[in-house]
């Protein structure tokens, strides 16, 4: 196990030296690249970080605002205010792009860990009416559907 957590952490360590490497230039496009590579990799406190400088770079990039959405709440699905930035972030997406099921369903989300599950389910069910093929978006408003109904 020592050897695999090593080995994990060299990866990491691997994955920041390029990205650091090659920061200078980077366009919103490239951080927002990089975020989602340390997301999938797990870490998220890196993926934030990309995804924030992503934002900078361009603030009008919904598609970064909702993934640094999904990866704060990934990172402490426990923390109100982690949470309620989260929100935030998706609530700019949305703002951004009206049509973006994505940020509707990361902030149904985030509202139904808060236990808000009311305004979970509208959430899920826009989410839904945009992208009616997402069978994510239709568990999630049902699982939300079955809390209220309790």
């Amino acid at each position: 196990m020592g050897l695999l957590n090593n080995f994990k952490e060299m990866k990491h360590t691997l994955i920041l030296l390029l990205f650091s490497c090659a920061a200078w230039g980077q366009t919103a496009e490239d951080y927002y690249n990089s975020g989602s590579v340390a997301s999938e990799s797990g870490y998220l406190k890196d993926a934030i970080i990309y995804y924030t400088a992503a934002i900078e770079l361009n603030p009008k990039y919904a598609e970064a605002y909702c993934d640094r959405c999904a990866a704060k709440y990934d990172l402490n699905k426990r923390d109100l205010n982690m949470l309620k930035e989260a929100i935030e972030d998706c609530n700019r997406a949305i703002e951004l792009n009206p049509k973006y099921a994505d940020a509707y369903y990361n902030r149904g989300i985030c509202k139904y860990m808060m236990e808000n599950y009311i305004a979970a389910i509208e959430d899920y069910k826009r989410a839904f009416e945009l992208n009616p093929k997402d069978k994510d978006f239709e568990r999630m408003l049902k699982k939300a559907q079955k809390k209220v109904a309790k």
